[in-house]
């Protein structure tokens, strides 16, 4: 009887040790995944900003020039 509950504790041990590593697997999964998108989130904002420039670059140039929010407004041309 005790090689029997000896054996379902060793038993129950290697279930819950087989479930922690297959929390802490997926958990780390889940942050590598995250990380992942971040930086990728952050490189398509940085493409697109250095596309915006490019497609701006003349008014980056000009140091006269203000965008709308350092108040900036549009003139009509009439």
């Amino acid at each position: 009887m005790k090689f029997v509950i000896v054996g379902l504790v060793l038993l129950l041990m290697y279930v819950a040790c087989c479930w922690v590593a297959a929390f802490v697997r997926n958990m780390a999964r889940d942050l590598a995944a995250r990380a992942a998108r971040r930086v990728r989130a952050r490189a398509a904002r940085s493409l697109a900003w250095r596309r915006f420039r490019r497609g701006h670059a003349e008014e980056f140039a000009d140091p006269q020039f203000q965008w709308p929010a350092q108040g900036w407004t549009q003139e009509v041309p009439w």
